[in-house]
């Protein structure tokens, strides 16, 4: 195994193991570039001792495994048995974004290239020749704009949506194979869409640059809500319980309360450089993962702005998830280096900020 760059922590303190290993990407050196809300990385599992996580490359879409050592205090270690599977895909140009889901017991990969083209597929039958489903990119006057794209799964229902950068709409489609591939609704952005997420009830939150739209799909193309969150992008965009949070090109968090759409707190100047991936943690909705440009990773709580950690990986992170029952983080760097970031006891850090006000 090769020797890794240094990984700089903070505090000396820290309880935090990282682990990382350089993914093969079908021989590739590095992955292919990627835009500043990218999503090429979906996290199905991050356990303890065991990672399982779809990452995108060009038009290519793999699915990566390994085993996680114990850290014993040690530092950076080595992630153990990693294995690479290649995923049949029909994508002609690079993968924008990547998502999985496990509606109905059945987990799926889904994806989209920089031209809307969606792909999604049952992840049980990916070896061997698997049905791959094909739905096209929804049409502006004929034309079809080519960028950036996001892609999320409806957890309520079989559906995904389709956010397009330039395109400035999200569409929502079939995802069990029943449709015509064609979009089941438009719903129409009033400025560039530059990330999405779904609640765990169906609702659709959108960010249109510096402004958010929250949909109800099953409402049809109507506007539930539209607020203003920052003058500058948001790339970044996280839904946990009644907790909203948004980030992007201002390096604030800001979060907000769903049941009365009021914003709660905000965190200034959480990076260096742009937050580009933001996740609410599942300990505690008061704490928030923020990862950017220069590979910071800083984990705090949004209310008074207290870090509770901070770490640097070895260069840009292209994709940033987590394990959906545990604060188990994983990276994807452009250097097509894998990160998992393991023991932030969140809980004991919330005490002890409480403890001193």
């Amino acid at each position: 195994m090769e020797d890794f760059p240094v990984v700089d922590v903070q505090p000396s303190d820290r309880t935090i193991f990282i682990h990382r290993a350089k993914l093969p990407l079908n021989g590739s050196a590095c992955p292919s570039p990627a835009s500043l809300q990218s999503s090429r990385l979906a996290a199905m599992s991050v356990a303890d001792d065991r990672l399982s996580a779809v990452v995108a490359s060009n038009r290519h879409i793999f699915l990566e495994t390994a085993s996680i050592p114990p850290a014993n205090g040690e530092g950076l270690v080595s992630l153990t048995d990693v294995a690479e599977t290649l995923l049949p895909t029909t994508h002609a140009t690079e993968v924008q974004s990547v998502a999985v889901s496990s509606i109905g017991g059945s987990r799926l990969v889904g994806s989209v290239d920089g031209l809307g083209v969606v792909n999604i597929q049952p992840l049980e039958t990916s070896v061997g020749s698997p049905a791959v489903l094909a739905l096209q990119p929804a049409r502006n006057g004929g034309a079809i704009e080519f960028g950036w794209y996001g892609i999320q799964f409806n957890p309520t229902q079989p559906q995904v949506a389709v956010g397009s950068l330039f395109g400035r709409r999200v569409s929502i489609y079939d995802a069990s194979g029943a449709g015509d591939g064609q979009p089941l609704l438009t719903l129409p952005a009033c400025g560039h869409v530059s990330q999405l997420k779904f609640s765990t009830t169906g609702l659709l939150a959108v960010a249109e640059y510096g402004n958010v739209s929250i949909w109800d799909p099953r409402a049809g193309a109507n506007c539930v809500k539209r607020f203003e969150v920052s003058p500058t992008a948001l790339y970044a965009v996280d839904w946990r319980e009644d907790a909203l949070a948004f980030a992007g090109a201002a390096r604030n968090v800001v979060t907000f309360d769903s049941r009365k759409w009021t914003m709660q707190h905000t965190w200034s100047n959480v990076l260096k450089y742009e937050i580009t991936s933001l996740l609410l943690s599942t300990a505690s909705t008061q704490a928030v993962f923020a990862a950017g440009m220069s590979g910071e990773v800083v984990c705090g709580r949004v209310a008074n702005g207290h870090r509770f950690d901070w770490s640097i990986l070895d260069s840009r992170i292209v994709g940033f998830h987590k394990d959906p029952e545990k604060d188990n983080l994983i990276g994807y760097t452009d250097n097509g280096s894998l990160y998992v970031l393991q023991g932030y006891n969140v809980l004991d850090s919330l005490k002890s900020v409480a403890s001193k006000h």
